[in-house]
């Protein structure tokens, strides 16, 4: 018989052998709780894991130099796509020339560009904005969300402000691809407590109702 424990007011049971020490409990477990983190758990304890999000639609507030331009680098968790957004026209990045990029002081160029351009370490340069302004650019394209499992192999991937987990991700090491809509969603996330995993457990009402 499981032992019913209680944290607040909520009834929890421990949910069977947890393995600790870098090992994977038996099954990959993957849910949300009702404000849309991921919960990743069956991982490897206590190290770092990767969850790989597709089509995800990433917003950028991105400030233009007093030459009226503005740059945009990707990054290992998110690489700039083939085509992105920027003051609400579509650019195609792969189009763009590769050239030197000049220097802008006071409002100047020393050698003035003449088209949106990309370097060759990867920066995409996108002139004839409002110089010293917010510009708004839009990008659909792959992100990496990292997580450090706890001690009973669960990892959590929360939203954050540029950040809402949705659509279809991968686990790095694990296969399958999860969709964030179809995963069940858990009122009472499990616990972890000195290793164990404790799962909430919903207890009937005596009879006749009354607690």
């Amino acid at each position: 018989m499981k032992r019913l424990i209680k944290f607040g007011s909520i009834g929890f049971v421990i949910a069977g052998a947890i393995a600790t020490g870098g090992q994977a409990s038996a099954q990959l477990v993957v849910d949300k709780d009702a404000n849309g983190a991921i919960y990743a758990g069956g991982l490897p304890a206590s190290t770092s894991t990767e969850l790989v999000f597709s089509g995800i639609t990433q917003n950028r507030s991105v400030v233009a130099n007093s030459c009226g331009a503005i740059s945009l680098r990707g990054s290992s968790r998110s690489p700039l796509p083939a085509t992105l957004t920027v003051g609400g026209s579509s650019i195609d990045i792969s189009s763009l020339p590769v050239q030197l990029k000049p220097t802008c002081i006071a409002g100047a160029w020393n050698v003035t560009p003449t088209t949106n351009f990309r370097t060759s370490s990867g920066e995409v340069i996108i002139i004839g904005q409002t110089p010293n302004s917010a510009i708004q650019t839009s990008f659909a394209g792959s992100t990496v969300r990292r997580a450090n499992t706890n001690a009973c192999g669960f990892a959590k991937i929360s939203s954050s402000g540029s950040f809402t987990p949705s659509g279809e991700f991968t686990i790095t090491g694990q296969s399958g691809t999860f969709d964030v809509s179809s995963l069940t969603t858990k009122a009472n996330p499990d616990i972890c407590r000195n290793g164990v995993l404790y799962r909430a457990v919903v207890t009937p009402p005596p009879i006749g109702g009354v607690i």
